[in-house]
Order: C-alpha cells, then structure tokens, then sequence
C-alpha cells in the first residue's frame, strides 16, 4: 500500500527510520521531539537510552508505544500523550529518572508490566476510569510517588505494583479489586494506613512487607486467605483485627512486628504456622479458639510478654510442643 507523507514526516524522516507510518528508529538528538501526526506506531526500544531528551508530543493518530521505547531516557522530564493512544508496552517509560508527572489519556485501558518502574522523580500520575488495569511492577520504583487516585473502574493490581513506592502516604483501594497479590506495596515505608475493601478474598504473600509506617489496616469479612509475611516488618502496626472469614495464619505473617499489642484472632481459626507472631513484644494476650488443629514450631515465638491462653485438650498441641516459646506465659482452659 502506497503511503503518502507530510511535510511534516518527511522533515521527521531526515532523523528517523520510518517503516510505513511505524517508527522504528530515532537518531536525532534534540531536547524537544515533536512525534508528527499521521506515526501510528512507536516501535520498541526507538528512544531508549536517549540521554538529551527533556519533552516528547505523542499525536492521536500513534495507536501503540511498543516495550520500552523510551526506557532510560534519564533527562525526559515532560511527556504529552494525545488522546487516541489506546496501547503503552511493557517497560515504555521504565527508568525515566526525571520524569516529575504523567497524564494517561481515557483511550488506555490498561497500565502494563512495569511501565513507570524505577521513575524515581515521579510525583504525580493521572489515571482515567477507562482503566481496568494495573499489571505487575507498574509503578515500582517510584521513590517520590506520595499518594495516587485509583479510580473504581480498576478491578486488577498486580505483583510488587508499588513496591518500593517510598513515599507513599496515601492510597484508596477500588471496590472492585477482589484480591492483593503477591508484594503489592512491599516497602511502602511512608504508607500509614489502608483499607482492604469489601470483596477482597485473598492478600498475596509479602503484600505489606516492610510497610514500616503502617499502623493501621482494616480488614474485610470477605477475606478468606492471607499469604505468608504478608505483614511482616510492620513494625509500627498497633493492633489488628482479623476476620471470622480468616482460617490460617500463615508463615511469619506478622514476624517482627515490634509494635503490635492487640490483635483479635478469627472465632473458627484451623491453623498457626511457624512465626505467625515472632518477636512482637509489646503484645499482652493471644486467645487459640478451640477450632485450631495445626500449630507450627514456633508459631508464636519471643514474646515474651504475652499470654498465651489455649485450649488444654487441643491435639494439634500435644503434637507441637515447640508451638509457644519464648512467651510470658501459657494459660489453659
């Protein structure tokens, strides 16, 4: 098919390598890259490691950023992405360490792999309720990222999303989320609360890991399973309620939680595994319901002063002796 360019691509031709209406490579070196309409596609890795780029105009008529097409671009500060853009790959903008503030348009409907990963001057992210969407390692890395508005169209947040989000103070969960993978915001070291909403079924392994400001965070009656560590180094976290819905505790799920000094076991708990509470010293009480038939070693382990009060006839205790050590005190009823 016979492609008819304008001037304007033309004149962008003389410093990129066009296939049709994709742009395939860029050789210039200009601060400012107007991106002329009528380029559909911006192919893979086509602005990477472009170190003098400081603003880039992405027109309508671009239909897909492809994987990491401007990764590491160090000096990107400014991008303007034109409504029409439907598609941004993997890794578009990881590593793009200047880059202050984003404006998704509504065409996006999804936020991929790892897209603003390692943008550690990142502040400020609009995302429009088309998206459904947020994959896996989205925003990681984003050092300077200190709140950000979801919008309840978001049904998905993937794995380690927001890890390491330093700055993170604030963050509302969509209604529709119905679970918290694996690592999600794992060193959000500046989240101070949070509130899992109604719905969510599961919270994945290391979730809120070393969430060190985090010292409260309400838990839904849906939840039915909470993956290992999921809490741990939680070192400000107070107390906790945990629901009747909750059947396990799982390996060192609130392990070294230093300031935890109340927490509400479910009524129908069926286990405790290894270091579910391990050195969380200020805690005063632990109630085992009657239901529960498995203890791990250890499974709360140097607290020392905390009492224990646990059903004497309970056979899964008989058979882990090791289950309480190093805690103020054992009480059987």
């Amino acid at each position: 098919m016979d492609i008819t360019y304008t001037d304007d691509m033309r004149a962008f031709s003389e410093r990129a390598l066009l296939d049709g209406t994709s742009l395939e490579r860029y050789t210039g070196d200009e601060e400012v890259v107007v991106i002329p309409e009528g380029i559909t596609f911006i192919g893979r890795d086509v602005f990477r490691d472009c170190s003098n780029l400081k603003k880039v105009v992405i027109p309508a008529s671009v239909e897909c950023i492809f994987s990491f097409a401007f990764r590491d671009c160090a000096s990107l500060c400014e991008v303007v992405i034109s409504e029409g853009v439907k598609e941004i790959w993997t890794g578009a903008f990881s590593g793009c360490t200047s880059l202050k503030s984003v404006r998704l348009p509504s065409s996006v409907g999804v936020i991929e792999n790892s897209l603003f990963q390692s943008c550690s001057s990142l502040e400020e992210i609009y995302i429009p309720d088309s998206v459904t969407r947020i994959n896996s390692g989205a925003f990681s890395g984003c050092k300077s990222l200190k709140e950000i508005a979801i919008p309840e169209s978001v049904t998905y947040i993937g794995s380690r999303a927001f890890f390491g989000c330093e700055s993170l103070e604030r963050i509302k969960l969509p209604s529709g989320v119905a679970q918290i993978e694996n690592a999600t915001f794992s060193s959000c070291r500046a989240l101070s609360e949070i509130e899992i909403p109604h719905g969510v079924g599961y919270i994945g392994e290391g979730a809120f890991v070393d969430c060190r400001s985090l010292s409260h965070i309400s838990l839904p009656e849906t939840l039915r399973a909470i993956g290992s560590a999921a809490f741990r180094w939680c070192v400000s976290l107070c107390e906790i309620d945990l629901p009747d819905s909750l059947g396990t505790l799982s390996l060192s799920l609130f392990d070294f939680c230093h300031s935890l000094e109340r927490v509400k076991l479910p009524s129908g708990l069926l286990e405790m595994h290894t270091f579910a509470f391990r050195e969380c010293t200020p805690l005063r009480e632990l109630r085992i319901p009657s239901s529960v038939n498995y203890f791990g070693s250890g499974a709360v382990k140097n607290c020392p002063n905390v009492t224990v009060y646990a059903p004497k006839d309970n056979e899964a205790l008989r058979e882990e002796p090791t289950a309480f050590d190093g805690v103020g005190e054992v009480v059987y009823y």
